[in-house]
């Protein structure tokens, strides 16, 4: 009897191993995935988590890194019925609950979004996150001086955020706080924990609202980082031009150029940094450039003829304006430049007829109108 109870001890003891093993398996998987969602490889790290998923179905922390691994390749309803899991597993699971509010916010859903983040707020008043997103959404409903108060209490939290210090960056612009804005941007500029996409979000927001100067300061860092990158590139010869640095722009568009870019607003704007600097020759050259690269576009015919106004050559100007009405480009912006041709030459019936033809072309464009006014 005695060695028959022994014999059966390994079959009853198999499944409690097996479970074990397929647990082991479930951690090592759900750790691997981690470490890939660490290093930023989230194609690698969601086929770990679904391993993990499969392996131990009951666990809400590998069903809510499975939604941040989809989070992050933009499959957002995926992941929040990944999410969804979670919570269905342990319906208090905090750090499921903030990351399917996150998605709300990022899918619009700013009803859900705010009544989630008011309650985690509550729950765990000394995290930033919700502080933070109940500041963007007050951006988003034009509270702005709730969004300045949310944020505020986010940057306490945590001072040196950059999501936080780039939100504040707004308010304060839209607040008519101007020193306080590029204040709080030149700490996201000097610290160390400033990410480059963030630092680069933050100098097409210092240029919307035409803080060129501190703009062109952080594509600079950008640019000294990684030379020859041409968004970074484009930007920084635009803030340049734009806050009266036209020789450091043309060898920021030259530099670029020598990298073999060919676009045609590279040619454009290289053109208008010409036309500031006095060299009209070069600058006609540049438009004519951009405007055989791209025909079908109404901005290089226009920006050709006001150089071409400019300096006094008006048959030529004409014929440009003329030239961009015989292509399929969106014609009522021509038709305004060409009764400014006319209003020049103090043909001012012609002008009206023109500028009424844009207005029956485009009735929203408020150029027409204006300048039929006038």
């Amino acid at each position: 009897m005695a060695s028959l109870l022994l014999a059966q001890v390994p079959s009853q003891s198999a499944p409690l191993a097996q479970a074990d093993k397929k647990l082991t398996s479930a951690q090592a998987h759900y750790a691997g995935g981690v470490e890939l969602a660490r290093n930023g490889n989230f194609t690698r790290a969601l086929e770990e988590f679904q391993r993990a998923a499969e392996l131990d179905p009951g666990n809400p922390k590998v069903h809510n890194m499975l939604g941040v691994a989809l989070s992050q390749l933009g499959r957002l309803t995926d992941a929040n019925e990944a999410f969804n899991r979670a919570l269905a597993l342990s319906p208090n699971f905090y750090p499921a609950r903030k990351n399917r509010a996150t998605n709300a916010f990022l899918q619009r859903d700013f009803t859900f979004a705010a009544s989630e983040f008011k309650d985690l707020a509550r729950l765990r008043p000394k995290d930033l996150v919700p502080r933070l997103f109940l500041g963007l959404l007050a951006i988003e409903g034009s509270n702005i001086q709730k969004a300045r108060e949310h944020l505020l209490r986010a940057r306490q939290l945590a001072p040196g955020d950059g999501r936080v210090l780039q939100a504040l960056v707004r308010v304060y612009f839209i607040l008519g706080e101007r020193q306080l804005a590029i204040k709080a941007a030149r700490q996201v500029r000097l610290s160390s924990n400033a990410k480059r996409p963030e630092r680069f979000e933050l100098g097409v927001l210092l240029a919307q609202f035409e803080a060129n100067a501190e703009a062109a300061d952080i594509f600079k860092d950008l640019w000294n980082e990684k030379p020859g990158s041409y968004d970074v590139g484009f930007n920084l010869a635009l803030t340049q031009y734009r806050s009266e640095q036209p020789a450091a722009a043309l060898r920021t568009v030259e530099e670029l150029i020598s990298h073999g870019v060919q676009e045609p607003e590279i040619w454009n704007l290289q053109g208008w940094i010409y036309s500031r600097m006095g060299r009209q020759d070069s600058a006609i050259a540049s438009f004519r450039q951009a405007l055989t690269a791209e025909p079908a576009r109404a901005e290089h015919y226009l920006d050709l003829s006001t150089v071409l106004m400019n300096a006094g050559d008006w048959l030529s100007a004409e014929r440009v304006i003329s030239e961009g009405l015989e292509k399929d480009v969106d014609k009522d912006r021509l038709y305004v430049q060409m009764g400014l041709f006319y209003k020049r030459n103090r043909d001012l019936r012609q002008a009206e007829t023109w500028y009424r033809r844009a207005m029956e072309t485009n009735p929203s464009n408020e150029a027409a109108y204006i300048a039929l006014a006038h």
